[in-house]
């Protein structure tokens, strides 16, 4: 047994670690929306690609969460956390080479380490959810998505800045240079996987003395409450991914420089990141149900708001509202499922909400790229705003829970 003096200092420790690797993995993807949506359109010559790469992604990511989540447990958080990093700076520097080759179906290819990867990385949630009790778990994984924010928010400013800087220069492609930071976001974030210890499934504050026997994924989905969380999580997960995988696209089809959409994107993403803490601090007081709720109607208002076209203000204010509803379904179902489940399957159960969210966001991002050529952004939004207002109800039936034990 670790003295509590002791367990409180590495449990900080090891948050802190945790914190400045998932801020350091969160450079990666944004650049995916401000660059490889455009380069994608450019190389092929129709919207539709863009939909491919981002089924392409998040398949990989679904698989990458699923086969991770399952080695998580039986293995610990930390070889998952370090291999998931590894693959998210091979996938960035694979989309670099592909993009400055001109090849399509390199970046096609580039997207399965990274999508991997970055599946796997989502998975720092369980790590911190695991050390902490459930009263205080929402305002925990809160932060670490807080945490993310300075990654995810700065890496369209900074995409932005190194594709003028390339543009200007006349020296490097536009296109390939931002994709530099991520390889290094992602040794930054090995380093502080590494140096995690001990593992944070270790330090489980619900671990039980003798574990009851571990359930397979499929027996955990027999929960109610994990149902409905994996539901609203991708319900959110397929808002979110609909409307802003191809809003950089339809942005620059309008027009639109670098800078603006960087700033749209970057706004999008303070919603999802930024009010981590409050929302997670709101969830642990008034409980789940409230927060995805909130979580569904701010998406269904940002759908509809980013649908009226009527500025690149509106857009984005949309996109905030988008990110907001992300927020609260994803630390929503997170929360849900970590009350719901022990330590040593909680890598499994957020795994598979990961793989089922990931699967519809690949279904999400295909069928808008479509959408954006047959209809057009506006329909495109509604539609979305539409879908979202159709699970309202069975969101309602959700019941505040604390750990299922598995049947002896």
């Amino acid at each position: 047994m670790i003295p509590s003096d002791e367990r409180d200092r590495l449990v900080r420790r090891n948050t802190r670690l945790l914190t400045v690797a998932i801020a350091s993995l969160q450079v990666a993807f944004p650049v995916t929306l401000v660059v490889a949506g455009p380069a994608a359109k450019d190389i092929t010559g129709n919207a539709g690609s863009v939909g491919f790469l981002a089924a392409a992604y998040f398949v990989s990511a679904s698989v990458g969460a699923a086969t991770i989540g399952r080695w998580m447990d039986r293995a610990g958080r930390r070889p998952g956390l370090v291999l998931a990093s590894v693959m998210t700076g091979v996938g960035g520097i694979g989309f670099a080479v592909a993009i400055a080759a001109g090849s399509y179906p390199g970046m096609l290819a580039a997207s399965v380490p990274f999508g991997v990867g970055l599946g796997g990385a989502n998975l720092t949630r369980a790590a911190v959810a695991d050390m902490h009790p459930s009263e205080r778990r929402g305002r925990a994984v809160g932060w670490l998505l807080a945490a993310g924010t300075v990654g995810a928010v700065g890496s369209p400013l900074l995409a932005a800045l190194l594709h003028d800087v390339a543009e200007r220069s006349g020296r490097w492609d536009p296109m390939v240079l931002p994709w530099i930071v991520v390889p290094i976001g992602a040794l930054v974030a090995l380093a502080a996987y590494l140096a995690v210890r001990p593992d944070p499934r270790d330090l489980a504050v619900d671990a039980e003395a003798t574990p009851a026997p571990t359930r397979a994924a499929r027996e955990l989905l027999r929960i109610p409450a994990v149902r409905l969380a994996v539901l609203a999580a991708a319900v959110g997960q397929m808002a979110m991914v609909g409307v802003m995988s191809v809003t950089p696209t339809a942005l620059h089809d309008h027009g639109h420089g670098a800078g603006a959409i960087s700033v749209i994107v970057s706004a999008h993403i303070t919603g999802m990141w930024a009010f981590g803490p409050l929302i997670g601090a709101a969830m642990d007081r008034f409980g789940r149900r409230v927060g995805l709720l909130a979580g569904f109607a701010a998406s269904i208002a940002g759908a509809a708001l980013a649908a009226t076209e009527v500025s690149a203000t509106a857009v984005g204010a949309g996109l905030l509202l988008i990110g907001l509803g992300w927020s609260a379904t994803y630390l929503g179902a997170t929360a849900v499922i970590s009350d719901a489940t022990e330590p040593h399957e909680r890598g499994t159960a957020l795994g598979t909400m990961d793989l089922l969210v990931s699967a519809m966001s690949a279904g999400a991002g295909l069928a808008a790229g479509f959408a954006l050529d047959l209809a057009g952004y506006r329909a495109l939004g509604l539609g979305v705003a539409v879908v979202v207002a159709a699970f309202l109800i069975p969101v309602t039936r959700l019941r505040e829970v604390s750990r299922v034990p598995a049947r002896s």
